[in-house]
Formats: C-alpha cells, sequence, structure tokens
C-alpha cells in the first residue's frame, strides 16, 4: 500500500499547535543562569515525519559522560488514505541510545543506536501490518544561547515487515535494509 503524503488542511491545525508549542516551549523552561549553561534534556517534534503527516514527538534525555537516550512516540491525527481510498493509522513508537564524541550535550555530534516500532491499523481485507527497523546513526545536535535545538540524524537501519492475515493464510514478511533519517526542532532545558 502506497500512502499519499500530502499536506492536508486537516495537517495544517497540528502544525499550527507544534510551531505554538515550539515558540512557547522557551517561557516554560526555567533560566539556566548562564546563556550556554549545560543543558540535560531537550524536547524535539520531527519535521520529516510531518511530511507524511505523521506527528512524532522526541524527548532526550543527557546522563553524563556523553551518554544519553531518547523516547520516541507518534501518530497521525486523522486517518491517512492510499491511493485507492483505503484509510489507515499508523503508530509509531522509538527509543535510541546515544554516544556525544564531538562536543557536549548542547552542541555536539555522535552515534546512535535507533530502534523504532511502526504499527499500522488493519486493512480492508482485516490484514494486520507492521514493522521493525533497527541500525545505526550518526547525528548532530545544534543549541544555542536560546535553546531552540536542532537535531538532525541520518544512518541506516535494518528493517523487518510482517503482513499477517486474519484468516490462517501464512503471513508476509520482508527484511531489507535501507537509509533512514530524521529532522527534528524544539528546545533543550537546563538541570
Amino acid at each position: 500500500m502506497i500512502l499519499c503524503p500530502s499536506l492536508s488542511k486537516r495537517a495544517l491545525w497540528p502544525m499550527a499547535m507544534g510551531i505554538v508549542l515550539l515558540c512557547a516551549a522557551p517561557a516554560l523552561a526555567a533560566p539556566t543562569g548562564e546563556p550556554n549553561a549545560p543543558r540535560t534534556s531537550a524536547l524535539t517534534l520531527s519535521m520529516t515525519s510531518m511530511l507524511a503527516d505523521v506527528y512524532e514527538a522526541a524527548w532526550e534525555r543527557a546522563w553524563g559522560h556523553g551518554l544519553s537516550t531518547v523516547v520516541m512516540g507518534g501518530t497521525n491525527l486523522a486517518p491517512l488514505t492510499s491511493e485507492v481510498g483505503v484509510s489507515t493509522n499508523i503508530v509509531v513508537a522509538g527509543l535510541q541510545g546515544r554516544y556525544t564524541f564531538v562536543g557536549d550535550f548542547n552542541d555536539g555530534m555522535g552515534v546512535a543506536i535507533v530502534g523504532r516500532y511502526f504499527w499500522i491499523s488493519p486493512l480492508v481485507d482485516g490484514s494486520q501490518p507492521h514493522s521493525l527497523l533497527v541500525g545505526p546513526h550518526l547525528f548532530w545536535r545544534i543549541s544555542g544561547d536560546s535553546r531552540f535545538t536542532i537535531d538532525y540524524s541520518l544512518g541506516c537501519s535494518y528493517e523487518t515487515a510482517r503482513l499477517e492475515h486474519p484468516r490462517g493464510f501464512a503471513p508476509r514478511e520482508r527484511e531489507t535494509l535501507r537509509p533512514t533519517g530524521s529532522l527534528n526542532l524544539g528546545w533543550s532545558f537546563g538541570p
């Protein structure tokens, strides 16, 4: 099934809410005292997922010694419609383990192990698709004095996809290696 990523009217209000969140986040963050003081958390929204009408947020927490973890989750807010008129919903959940080897949590580059699980609502025939992606990424995070954060990652992922049929047919499976990446925008917060 090929989904049509379109920027429709139903996508405008969630994008507007995302922009409001990005603009309001600095007011919600406690001042760190120094303009470029160390930060330990970041909240970002995925711009690449929004292109497919899926809204994904990520929360990153630094643990010290260059290590951090990222928890990701998202969904589409209105059913996506395929080229043949079938509506479907998507839920995304993921984790990352990160190590920053150049710079620090404020501004740095590093490596990550990324895992994402995609669940798609049952199709018209009752079949249930889902997939798992796992792989290494390089990431680059920029967070200036304003605490506005740009987080970019690029890598490759091993994908295993499965389509389960409710009528006892053998499930169809696919395994592939594919390029993956993301561009997230958001805010970093102090200790």
